[in-house]
């Protein structure tokens, strides 16, 4: 059908960052020191997910959010 189109995916980390009060708010955790992540500190992933629609033209919307894992 010349309606149709394939549409793509792609999810982009900005970064993690330690939302503990006094810290500065941009500044990523690394990952790599292993007791920066594995922590009970809350924490904030930033990303962006943008969409493609490829068809007779190319297309594209993006998403940018953020996860946390604050407990009140």
């Amino acid at each position: 059908m010349e309606n149709e189109a394939i549409f793509y995916r792609v999810v982009r980390v900005i970064g993690l960052y330690d939302k503990t009060v006094g810290k500065s708010a941009n500044d990523a955790i690394d990952c790599r020191i292993i007791s920066d992540c594995n922590n009970a500190n809350p924490k904030e992933l930033r990303f962006c997910v943008k969409v493609y629609a490829v068809g007779t033209h190319v297309v594209f919307s993006e998403l940018c959010s953020m996860m946390t894992n604050f407990r009140v």
